[in-house]
């Protein structure tokens, strides 16, 4: 069974974790920028 995992491309080389989170949370419909996911890292 082949899975529709959308692709969000990364900017930096340290997005790469980031990337991962955010296509992995929109396949379950939860929708999150790299940006937030960065600002949420640094709090």
């Amino acid at each position: 069974m082949k899975r529709n995992i959308p692709f969000i491309e990364q900017h930096q080389k340290t997005e790469c974790g980031l990337c991962c989170v955010a296509m992995v949370s929109s396949f379950y419909n939860h929708e999150i920028s790299v940006k937030d996911l960065r600002n949420l890292k640094e709090t």
